[in-house]
């Protein structure tokens, strides 16, 4: 009798291994798009991600006050990570000897899909600071501002995401680097 319990039991967790959807893995698109060219150098030195985004799966805003997870799809890395690749391979890399990279700090409160009545949004929020060379976080930093783009994806699901994410922050990347040259 013990040992009908036992096969049941095994073969209960067999099946359940079974219909498990393997894991997916997502990272922005690293390729620069040659647009955010500036005449200072810039550097993202640190990234926070707020609470929310913190997690390895994607967000999904389902309404004003309901969010979710895309359930088997995840960040292969931190999105503090990916967007200061991101973005640094947007303004691609100041040479070592240059002493006057302004460096970047940036907050990430928007990094998500966003349903809506007519289909999905991309949705990123950045805020982004720079300060003088040699500042610290703690100073006053010279230009401060919040970037938000909002992209309407074909699909729903996830790579539609990733890719409407990245192009969104080339968007913020061209953006920054007009307003600082």
């Amino acid at each position: 009798m013990k040992k009908n319990i036992l096969c049941i039991a095994i073969l209960v967790a067999m099946a359940g291994c079974a219909s498990v959807t393997p894991t997916r893995y997502y990272t922005l698109n690293m390729t620069p798009s040659a647009n955010a060219t500036s005449t200072a150098a810039l550097q993202v030195d640190r990234v926070i991600v707020s609470q929310a985004l913190s997690r390895k799966e994607i967000l999904i805003k389902k309404s004003t006050t309901e969010v979710e997870y895309y359930a088997s799809d995840q960040w292969v890395a931190g999105l503090d990570q990916l967007v200061a690749q991101k973005l640094n391979a947007e303004f691609g890399h100041p040479s070592a000897e240059n002493a006057n990279v302004i460096p970047l700090f940036v907050t990430v409160q928007g990094f998500e899909q966003i349903d809506t009545a007519s289909g999905a949004d991309a949705f990123l929020q950045l805020v982004i600071e720079a300060r003088k060379p040699g500042e610290s976080v703690r100073d006053q930093p010279f230009f401060s501002q919040v970037f938000e783009i909002r992209k309407s994806i074909s699909g729903n699901k996830a790579p539609d995401v990733v890719q409407a994410l990245s192009a969104g922050l080339e968007e913020v990347a061209l953006q920054l680097a007009e307003a600082l040259s």
